[in-house]
Parts: structure tokens; C-alpha cells; sequence
């Protein structure tokens, strides 16, 4: 399996850009360094004794920034004429812990002949944060998840995959996100199937 950590997909949302739409990111000349994960976003730790919480949010990564967009690739052919199967992987974590390195996409990837995308977005006040006004209408962690959608129909190719085929899939609130997705006109053309796994859009949630 062909890994590509880190990969910037929108521009870090701090400054002028926090509680902004994503917006592109800089490009960069000659060779990026993706061996490594790109920063988590900053999020409130769950109160779970260690060996718990260890075991439900296996960070691979240990650092947390605002500039914190970021994706992975996990492919086994960087062939751009392979057109293997995508699927995105969006997480859970109730919209404020989390992140794309928790996920294993290793295992899929080998199994299955497939290409995976992890992706980081925006949580807690970042993320969804409204003012009810033009100043942060909120969602942006949403919003977040479209601009990497975005990046993966205009580059997925180049990682052996076929941008017509792509399966979004989350769990928990990464089911919610999966949920409002195929709901929202902004997302459409960006997916074709997709799979909510523990969380739906619409279900009463007991605080």
C-alpha cells in the first residue's frame, strides 16, 4: 500500500479565514514531504481513563492546530489509468474530537483493491460555531468536508482512482456528516454512494 499523509486540501482556516469557508490551498514547488500526519484539529479530550480512551481514538498523531486541513491517501496502484474505487472516510466523534489518522485505512485498501481518503474537518466552536448572522453562518466543519470531496474529484485520479466512483462513509457524527451530504445540492456530483454507519441525520439524539 501507497501512503500520502498531510496532504493540504484547503487553505488553514486561521486569521481572516477562521469561521470562513475553507478556501484553496497555496501550491507548493518541487517534492512534499507526505510521510507524516498533518495536525489534528483542536478538540476537547474526552474524560476516559487513559487505556479507554487510547483504544477508542488511536491517535497517530500527537499534534493539534487550527491549520489542521489535511488528508491522507492510502492506495495500491498510483497508476492514473487504474481507476480503482474510492471511498472517503469521514469520522465520528460527536463534531468536536477526532481526527483522520484514527482510522486504520491500511487494512481496507490491502483487502479490497480500493483507494482511501481520510480527512480531517473542523470541530467543535471552529466548526460550527453560528452567529445566526453573515458574520459565521456556521457548518464550516461541513463545508470543510466538501472542499476535500472537491480535491478528491480533481486529483484522485492521480492516486490510481476513479473520481466517478466514489463511496462516502462515516461513522457516528461522521454518519450524520454522510447523512446532510446527500441531502445538500452544494455536495451534489462530488459522491455516488454513500454509507452512514451509526449516526443519521434527522434521528433524535439523547444528550
Amino acid at each position: 500500500v501507497f501512503t500520502f499523509k498531510g496532504i493540504p486540501y484547503a487553505a488553514p482556516p486561521v486569521g481572516d479565514l477562521r469561521w470562513r469557508p475553507p478556501q484553496d490551498p497555496a501550491s507548493w514547488t518541487g517534492i512534499r514531504d507526505v510521510t507524516a500526519f498533518g495536525s489534528r484539529c483542536p478538540q476537547v479530550e474526552y474524560t476516559l481513563d487513559q487505556p479507554i480512551y487510547n483504544e477508542l481514538f488511536a491517535y497517530r498523531s500527537n499534534a493539534s492546530s487550527e491549520d489542521c486541513l489535511f488528508l491522507n491517501v492510502y492506495t495500491p496502484n498510483v497508476s492514473a489509468t487504474a481507476n480503482l474505487p474510492v471511498m472517503v472516510w469521514i469520522h465520528g466523534g460527536g463534531w468536536y474530537n477526532g481526527a483522520a489518522d484514527t482510522y486504520p485505512a491500511e487494512i481496507p485498501t490491502s483487502l479490497h483493491n480500493v483507494v482511501m481518503v481520510t480527512i480531517n474537518y473542523r470541530l467543535g466552536n471552529l466548526g460550527f460555531l453560528p452567529t445566526l448572522d453573515d458574520d459565521a453562518p456556521g457548518n464550516f466543519g461541513l463545508l470543510d468536508a466538501i472542499k476535500a470531496m472537491e480535491w478528491v474529484r480533481d486529483n484522485i485520479r492521480n492516486f490510481g482512482g476513479d473520481p466517478d466512483r466514489v463511496t462516502i462513509f462515516g461513522e457516528s457524527a461522521g454518519g450524520y456528516t454522510v447523512s446532510l451530504l446527500v441531502m445538500s445540492p452544494m455536495a451534489t456530483g462530488l459522491f455516488h454512494r454513500a454509507i452512514s454507519q451509526s449516526g443519521v441525520a434527522g434521528v433524535p439524539v439523547v444528550q
